[in-house]
Formats: structure tokens, sequence, C-alpha cells
């Protein structure tokens, strides 16, 4: 196992281990702007894609892309949209990355070589439910084109959008900027008129086109060359490259190439449709066990006070932070609040519950109850806190608590808003780790996964030296280090698969069961405040 080096990581080697939990197998792609690597997620136990992109490949528009197709995807869930996890900072470095799921397959126009109408069809109209999903989100791709839809082998392929870099809810027509990739482009997004999904539909006729002809449709010595063709000359008859061609799939072509967005298929379920009548056959516009995604992942709405609360609270809590010095000591908890989560932050802690209630003196946000007046008074009460008697920090900041509840019943949003906030977070590169409680998983799982997330306690997959099972405990930075040698007993009880070889343990003075007990209490919640 190596260490991250300080600095960029550039082009990075298989085997270093990232942040003490992302292995890296093997690159999957490199670029000037970045790189991605399977790796393997010791968190999860599987593998994931990791995008990365260093500080010298970075300009400012090139960042924002990045970070906004990271937010776009968090938003949707859909098996026919590449799905994103997390978002960070590769420690020692300025390197930014999220990871997503690892798509396992090839783009669309290498597994259409030599493939008869009937297989496409149904690879096509998995790739217009994942359009119409993402359209019903008010999305707009942008960027449609064969390497951008991977295709996963085996019995039933499955069909990934992916690269939403450049996706919007509506055209960037600033300094003259073209949104795309020139061959696929919309004519009305070339001559910057406005721009809706029919954009995306353009671009899967021009992809289609390409896949079944071999060749791109419009083609120019130069982009301008390209551009000036997709505006004024009308599309070619894609049997002219591909005379065995069926005339449903030519006219459906041609249709969705239409100069004029009124003159195409309206939407991706239009398209399932008309696929359905050329080839007989009764695609379904989506699948039943997919409905729920229209359901689960909608629009975040109705909660915005509640959010806005804890967003305020963690940009305050984040504020006075001084970027050159990271062993700076963060403000003290007042001591009316509690120290437990189930989702946290290394500065805050956020705990959900499926019951009503409080905790005395704790910022408290109740989903369930419509007038969120009452129940921000709470968070509010919390941002503005008098201070502690002891703040001990670099500069002069407000006094803050960390803690805050957000109580409600099961299903008003709870988990929603979590995963909104961890988003906002990740994007602000602070550093998330999460615990969930189970019935099953003992009275401090929850602690358990946050104590692994804060030291990257995590199993590795079999391949490291030491160990193929037990999570070794290195001390690669002051705060683990700090934590290691103040509560390495208490940890090694909650964490029994933990190899305590290198741990500075030490001895405690024994103690009746409740006081070892109330020792180990005080221990977990020290250890969550000062992490």
């Amino acid at each position: 196992m190596q260490d991250v080096t300080r600095g960029s990581v550039g082009v990075l080697p298989t085997s270093q281990v990232l942040n003490d939990r992302y292995e890296i197998l093997r690159p999957l792609g490199h670029g000037g702007m970045g790189a991605v690597y399977l790796v393997f997620d010791r968190k999860v136990g599987r593998q994931v894609a990791l995008k990365s992109f260093p500080p010298m490949a970075r300009r400012v528009e090139d960042l924002a892309h990045f970070e906004h197709e990271f937010l776009t995807l968090s938003r949707l869930r859909h098996p026919n949209v590449a799905e994103v996890y997390d978002f960070g900072v590769v420690e020692g470095t300025n390197d930014v990355f999220f990871t997503s799921e690892f798509i396992d397959g090839k783009d669309l126009f290498e597994v259409t070589a030599g493939l008869d109408e009937a297989e496409l069809a149904n690879m096509l109209v998995q790739v217009c439910r994942g359009l119409s999903y993402i359209h019903s989100r008010h999305i707009i791709h942008y960027d449609i084109k064969p390497t951008n839809i991977l295709v996963t082998g085996g019995d039933v392929p499955q069909v990934k959008l992916i690269d939403f870099g450049l996706a919007e809810i509506k055209v960037d027509d600033a300094l003259g900027v073209i949104k795309g990739t020139v061959s696929y482009l919309a004519p009305e997004v070339a001559r910057h008129l406005p721009v809706d999904p029919r954009a995306d539909l353009y671009s899967l006729g021009v992809t289609i086109y390409h896949c079944v002809t071999r060749g791109l449709p419009f083609r120019g010595e130069t982009n301008l060359d390209v551009v000036r063709k997709v505006v004024s000359d009308p599309p070619p008859d894609p049997t002219a490259g591909r005379p065995d061609l069926s005339r449903g799939l030519r006219d459906l072509i041609l249709r969705l190439m239409a100069k004029e967005p009124g003159a195409r298929l309206q939407s991706g379920n239009e398209v399932i449709r008309a696929l359905s009548r050329i080839y007989g056959l009764d695609f379904a516009v989506e699948p039943r066990e997919a409905t729920m995604n229209f359901v689960t992942s909608g629009g975040f709405f109705g909660r915005d006070a509640q959010f806005k609360a804890l967003t305020a609270a963690f940009d305050e809590i984040f504020s006075w932070h001084d970027a050159n010095d990271p062993l700076a000591t963060l403000p003290l908890m007042d001591r009316k609040g509690s120290s437990g989560s189930s989702t946290g932050s290394a500065t805050g802690f956020v705990i959900t519950s499926s019951t009503g209630g409080g905790f005395g003196g704790l910022g408290a946000l109740d989903l369930s109850r419509r007038d969120s007046s009452i129940n921000l008074e709470g968070l509010e009460a919390a941002i503005e806190a008098p201070a502690p008697t002891v703040v001990a920090t670099p500069a002069e900041v407000k006094p803050l608590r960390h803690l805050f509840l957000v109580s409600g019943e099961a299903g008003v949003g709870k988990s929603r808003m979590m995963r909104e906030l961890k988003t906002y977070a990740q994007l602000r590169r602070a550093a998330v780790v999460e615990g969930r409680a189970t019935p099953t998983g003992g009275a401090y799982s929850a602690f358990v996964e946050i104590f692994r997330g804060i030291l990257g306690l995590w199993p590795p997959d079999g391949q490291d030296e030491r160990s193929a099972s037990r999570p070794y405990p290195r001390q690669t930075d002051p705060l683990r280090r700090r934590l290691l040698q103040r509560y390495g007993a208490e940890l090694v009880r909650l964490i029994p698969d933990l190899d305590s070889s290198a741990l500075p343990v030490t001895p405690r003075s024994p103690l009746s069961p409740e006081q070892d007990e109330l020792r180990l209490l005080d221990a977990r919640a020290s250890g969550c405040s000062r992490s």
C-alpha cells in the first residue's frame, strides 16, 4: 500500500489507495481534463469508477462542468442513467474526484457493428427511456452521441446514458458558446435559438444514423463547415449508406433529424411507440419495476426553509476555517447538545429520527409538520447560540452547535434531505461520513460506521499486504493520530476486527461494567465532537 503524495496525482499508479478507501485497480481512460479509474471501494465492497480532475487540467469553466455533472447525476435515479455516489478531494492534493457506478460495457457505436435492426431497437428503447426520464426532470443532456451511451454485455444488454457535464435546463448562449459535439448538434442549438428536450431527440437521430450507416450525416474540413451544413443542408438519406435499412427506421431517422423541432417526434416515449409500430413489437414505455424511480427521485420541493436552515448552519460552521491551517481547532460544541449521529461530517452532525420530539437545546427540524416556522426556531437558535465559555479558534467566529435533529414520520423526506445536504457539503470540499442504525447492527452500529469513515478503517480487498480481512489503522494525518492515540482502546471495543497491533493503546483502569459502559459512551461522544 502506498501513501498518497502531496501535489497533483497526474496518472495514478495501480494498488494506490486514495483516502484510505479507494484502491486503484486500473485506468479506464485518460485525457487533458483528467482520468477515469476502476477502483475498489472498501466501504461498500464493490468496484466503482473514479473520475479525477487534477488542477493542471483545470479551467474555471471545466471545473464548473465537472461539479455540475456530479450535481446533476446525484439527483437522478434510473436504470438507464449512470449513478454517482460521492464527491471528494484526494488527501494531500488539490485534486477533486467523484465516484460512479462502473459500467462494464462498450459504447453504442462499437456494439452495433453488424447488429440487426431488432437488437438495435431494443437498445434504442432503453436510450429513450433514459431520455424521457431526464426530460421529465426538465434536464436536457446536450451531448447525446454513441460514446455517451454505454451498453453492458450479457443475455439482456443494459444501456446507460453517461457524461452529464453539459446537461442543463436551457441553452447557455453566453459569449456565443455552443454546447455539445458539433456533428450531433441540433440546428436550434447551433443557431442559439430557444432549446427544449427535442434537441436531444435530434442528436438521437444523428446517433442512430451513425450507428446504422457507420458514417456521420454531415462532414466538413472544419467544425464551422459542419455547423453550416447542420443548419442549412437537409439530412442525407441513410439508405445511401445502408441500402438494406428498413423503410420504417429510415423514416424515423429522418423525422428525428428534421430542422424544425415541431416536425420531429416530440418525446422519447413517442420514439418508443414508433419503434413498436415499425417492428410489430410491444415495447413498454417504462417497465413496471422502473416506474418508482419517477417518484423517489423527483424534484426536491417543499423543504426550502428547512434545507436553507441546514445549509446556513453548515456555511457558518465552515466559514471560519483557515485553509492554510488544517490543525486549527474547531468551535466547541454547546454542552446542552448531544453528540451522536447517523449522518455527519467531520465538523458537524445531523441525525434523523422517524419519530417526533427533540433533544434539549438542539437545532430541530420536524418534517412531519407543515408550519416550518415553529420547527426552525431550534435550528435558527443553534446558529445564533450564545458563546460557550471556552472557544479555541484561529479567528473570531460565531459560536455554533454542531448537532441537529431532523425528525418526522416515515416517508416525509428525511432521507432525501440528507442526500441533498450530503451533496451540498461534498461539493464544498467537506468530508462526509455516514452511519446507519439497523435492528441487527448492535447499539453502536451507526457510530461504528462513522468512526470507520473518519479513520478509513475499511477492510481491504484481499490484496493488502497486511491482511485480507482486518482493517489497519493508518496514522496519515494529525487528526487520525490524535483520535487513535486517545481513543484506541475504545475503538478496539467498537470495531473488533480492527488490527490493533500498531495502535498506541493506553491502558485503562478497571471499572465496574456500568462505569465501563459510561466510559465507552463518553469516548464515543468526545471522539465525535473532536473529529
